[in-house]
């Protein structure tokens, strides 16, 4: 459409209800649970349409799909979203949602889908980097954990609240998913450094820079293709595509070359007329993450 991007959001619904945490569950971040909302009652189609490029946001699309997870759960009951947080005319903060789940419970959640690709140079949380060279697994930890997720034990914002006639938050939750992207060869060994802080179960995929494409025409099953997947299907990936444009390794290193943006990549097998993901990726620039 010229006008937008059209997004069947069910389509990421049903992935995030099966899409484990990134990070571990602490004393200081209890992780959301999407499958303990997951209802058999919802639309098997559900549109919304986005802004193209460069109005387009990801993380927009991601607060929707966790809309409507609290919206078709039989449990929950939404009361607020996005809720800017003012005290005497000065922003204090935003609440992305405020919830009551049954038996009464408050629940202040926090959101946020993210694709980090791991850095074998570096250790901890911190090796794991955005496409972009810019945000850290880390540093979205610590803003979770000392700002994020606190901001509602805040007294200021508990009047606030009140002035909204809002209930204030009995418990407080993130729901931080998406992949961690390991170095080509490190994921075909499923070598995984370990770091108690990532969640056991985290979803995992691949990432090469532009000049080592040629590793992907190297693997032994010469009947895997590779489909370049647009941003605004990133959470739930081919399951978008009914016909989506297979490449081989040779096609896919012409068509990435030279690109700045980072690209997600889904190695594909067709079965029976139907294509079936194997690995996601992602191809970064020879310079990532500078």
């Amino acid at each position: 459409m010229s006008d937008g991007l059209l997004v069947d959001i069910h389509k990421d619904l049903t992935w995030l209800y099966d899409a484990p945490p990134l990070l571990a569950d602490t004393t200081m971040m209890a992780n959301f649970n999407p499958a303990d909302h997951r209802s058999h009652n919802v639309l098997s189609q559900e549109w919304r349409t986005y802004p193209c490029a460069p109005a387009y946001r990801l993380g927009k699309q991601f607060e929707d799909v966790v809309a409507a997870l609290i919206r078709n759960s039989p449990s929950t009951k939404l009361l607020a979203r996005n809720l800017t947080i003012l005290d005497k005319k000065r922003t204090l903060g935003e609440l992305d949602y405020l919830m009551q789940q049954a038996g009464g419970q408050i629940l202040h959640l926090e959101v946020a889908i993210k694709f980090y690709l791991h850095h074998p140079q570096i250790h901890g949380l911190s090796s794991f980097i955005g496409p972009g060279g810019r945000d850290r697994l880390d540093i979205k930890q610590h803003r979770l954990q000392t700002h994020q997720l606190p901001l509602t034990k805040k007294a200021e914002v508990h009047q606030a609240l009140l002035d909204l006639d809002l209930p204030f938050p009995t418990h407080r939750a993130a729901l931080l998913t998406g992949y961690l992207f390991y170095p080509y060869r490190t994921y075909h060994t499923a070598y995984w450094p370990k770091i108690t802080e990532l969640h056991s179960d985290h979803y995992k995929g691949w990432w090469l820079r532009h000049s080592e494409i040629e590793q992907l025409g190297t693997r032994p099953n010469s009947d895997t293709y590779f489909v370049i997947l647009p941003r605004h299907h990133w959470i739930a990936g081919l399951e978008h595509q009914k016909n989506p444009t297979p490449l081989t390794a040779t096609e896919l290193k012409n068509q990435v070359t030279g690109t700045y943006s980072p690209n997600m990549i889904v190695e594909a097998k067709e079965d029976k007329g139907r294509w079936q993901t194997i690995s996601r990726g992602i191809i970064v620039k020879d310079s990532w993450p500078d």
